[in-house]
């Protein structure tokens, strides 16, 4: 056989032993980031301050952050107040209709962080009770993977 037929030849049994590439492996699709959230409330200790009466306000400025890379959307943000003995002495929380209508945002963006200031106002008929009190502030939500993220904080109650 002369050169000239060789070289046709070997291309066809090369063509023949390649075989196509793999299918390129699906990428996995990036696991999403689950909300973390965080409170600080200030002032800490919270300030009882009187204002008629028995009537007492504690005004504060609750600071929510998301610290694990995920939106999150406030779903509830409560206080809860104990005495002596964990003996449970007020209680409010604030749905998301409530937090909607008195203006805050419920939209907390990945490692954000959104403030509401409230001041909620309660009868005390003694201001000794501030010395055995403390306030177990709490937010739940739902991040953008629909995970349930929630934390609590317990501050102390001091008069002014």
């Amino acid at each position: 056989m002369n050169r000239a037929g060789l070289l046709p030849l070997l291309l066809i049994v090369a063509a023949g032993c390649v075989r196509p590439a793999p299918p390129p492996s699906p990428v996995p699709a990036a696991e999403p980031s689950r909300g973390v959230l965080q409170i600080v409330v200030e002032p800490n200790p919270i300030v009882a301050i009187p204002v008629e009466g028995e009537t007492w306000q504690f005004p504060i400025l609750l600071r929510i952050r998301e610290t694990g890379g995920s939106r999150v959307e406030i779903d509830r943000v409560g206080v809860d107040v104990y005495a002596i003995g964990g003996l449970k002495v007020y209680s409010t929380t604030l749905d998301q209709a409530e937090i909607d209508a008195r203006g805050f945002t419920r939209h907390l963006p990945a490692n954000g962080e959104i403030r509401y200031r409230i001041t909620p106002r309660q009868k005390v008929p003694d201001a000794r009770l501030f010395s055995s009190v403390v306030a177990e502030l709490w937010v739940e939500g739902t991040d953008a993977g629909g995970a349930t993220p929630s934390t609590r904080t317990r501050v102390s109650v001091v008069a002014q």
